[in-house]
């Protein structure tokens, strides 16, 4: 059995181990036919009957609130936007804690450490594609001693499908950021040299063609370039060209070996591994060589570089502790921290994932729906992109949801801070319900006041910062709500209200009340008689 140490010359690896030689969209005209979709961009509904046109408010601080009423909601389902967090990624990486090296994935925390592969042969260096769904590797799985380009599923469990066919070796995939092509190392000219194929392993195309080796490569999330190390100027450096092959630059420079580029998601920095000061270390440099700060200082060998999503972590393989392990630390450096944990085998080369696709969550629409089942109507707040709150809300009788609307009690509010909506109903409400989203986009538990009997309209305020529920304002419209009065952040109403729920359902009134005062920043309810 062979790995990649012995594919390439010595001095590439001095002091590196190397195991294995042993939707968003636009709203529609709402209303009118059974069934219409509409979408509110990551809200989707599916309507039945017609309903009044949306009600938007949005505040000066960022957020906005929509709603809609006079229609059965029969679906309601939450596409997921945003970048999410780094506790929706993994990290793959390879470990010989069963006594060949073998491809594994973790939690960014290094929890729930899962086998991938299983196989007599080394499976090594791999590679997410950028929408998560496959992993690129290497392994010589064949039993033929030669090394090939496969990929699999990132549970492990799909069956593997190898891209490469050429009887030389072939090793370090990296895929380009649109998910289309790999670019790679082989060794079928000789020497190694970088190449490009599409996913499927068709187009198989030669990017370099120097007399020297060229490894390592690394796609830019721009798509623009691609980072190798060559020891084409007689020692490994760090070099880039274009995603063509054209144009090759050289970054580093100097006696010392470069290895083990890794992009920034922001395609403006590249992380590696040198060791120019004795031992090799993580360092970081600018896009085009400049800058370059050393990130880890110990005298135990640090490489393979892998940054996170979102730019704020390196993950790198470090054996300071007396095997090599996968650590994390801040991009800038600072204290690493120990995520594999598993002191007497070896884990190496991390590959953090990209986001994953973010699975739509349906509200309203099955029988596990977080807001219950259907609905009259209603609400959301948002921040940006992100919805962070949904109510729904339901009325006695079918008659009586041709009769609910939605108003916003915003319109003369100058300063934009206001996001207090009046639902208002012919017959009654039956149902409020109402939740928050975290910021991983998935809703929490819905929160359902229990309305006092005669409830024929609600106040429902959202805060003018994040868009999450605030209060619910319960009332009988034949009492009448009057315009707010204001001063300051501080609007008054008067009226008859028969409750006044904080976000956490808490009825702070459950003797009513004939005035309210909400604040106009917060959504909070300030005072009551």
């Amino acid at each position: 059995m062979k790995s990649l140490l012995s594919l390439l010359p010595l001095s590439l690896f001095m002091g590196v181990l190397i195991v294995g030689c042993s939707g968003s969209g636009t709203s529609l005209a709402p209303g009118g036919s059974p069934g219409t979709t509409q979408t509110f961009g990551p809200l989707m509904t599916r309507l039945v009957g017609a309903a009044q046109a949306p009600v938007t408010s949005s505040a000066a601080n960022g957020a906005n609130a929509t709603a809609l009423a006079g229609a059965l909601v029969d679906q309601l389902t939450l596409n997921l936007q945003g970048p999410g967090t780094l506790s929706e990624t993994k990290l793959a990486f390879v470990s010989d804690r069963t006594g060949n090296p073998e491809i594994y994935s973790m939690n960014a925390d290094g929890t729930g450490q899962t086998k991938l592969t299983n196989n007599p042969a080394f499976d090594e260096s791999p590679a997410w594609s950028p929408d998560g769904t496959k992993i690129a590797f290497m392994s010589d799985r064949t039993g033929t001693y030669d090394i090939y380009i496969y990929t699999m599923s990132p549970d492990g469990k799909n069956l593997t499908t190898r891209l490469t066919t050429n009887a030389a070796d072939d090793f370090t995939p990296s895929w380009s950021p649109d998910g289309t092509q790999i670019v790679f190392s082989s060794f079928r000219d000789g020497n190694s040299e970088i190449y490009s194929m599409n996913a499927d392993g068709t187009g198989q195309t030669r990017l370099t063609n120097n007399v020297a080796n060229d490894n390592f490569p690394s796609w830019s999330p721009d798509s623009t370039k691609i980072a190798f190390v060559s020891d084409r100027d007689g020692n490994y450096e760090i070099y880039t060209i274009n995603a063509d092959g054209s144009h090759p630059r050289r970054l580093t420079n100097n006696v010392a070996n470069d290895n083990f580029p890794s992009w920034s998601p922001d395609s403006t920095k590249i992380a590696f591994s040198s060791d120019r000061d004795g031992f090799p270390e993580i360092y970081s440099m600018n896009a085009y060589g400049t800058g370059q700060t050393r990130l880890t200082n110990n005298e135990w060998p640090d490489d393979h570089p892998s940054w996170s999503p979102d730019g704020t972590k390196i993950t790198f393989s470090s054996n300071r502790d007396g095997n090599y392990e996968i650590y994390s630390m801040p991009s800038y450096g600072g204290t690493a921290i120990n995520l594999s944990k598993k002191y007497s085998v070896s884990d190496f080369s991390p590959s953090w994932s990209g986001y994953f696709p973010r699975t739509p969550k349906t509200l309203i629409g099955s029988a596990a729906g977080t807001l219950g089942t259907a609905a009259a109507g209603f609400l959301f707040g948002q921040k940006g992109k992100q919805i962070t709150s949904i109510v729904a809300f339901d009325t006695l009788t079918a008659a009586s949801r041709t009769g609910a609307r939605v108003v916003n009690q915003t319109a003369t509010e100058t300063q934009g801070n206001n996001l207090i909506f009046s639902i208002t109903t012919s017959a009654g409400l039956s149902s409020i319900n109402y939740t928050d989203i975290n910021e991983a986009g998935v809703p929490g538990g819905a929160i359902s006041p229990v309305l006092p009997a005669g409830t024929t309209g609600a106040l429902v305020s959202f805060d003018a910062y994040d868009g999450t529920v605030t209060s619910i304002v319960a009332y009988a419209a034949n009492r009448s709500v009057s315009t707010p009065t204001r001063s300051g952040n501080h609007a008054t109403y008067t009226g008859g209200f028969s409750a006044i729920f904080d976000g956490a359902g808490k009825n702070l009134a459950p003797q009513g009340a004939k005035s309210i005062t909400l604040d106009e920043m917060t959504g909070k309810l300030v005072s009551f008689k």
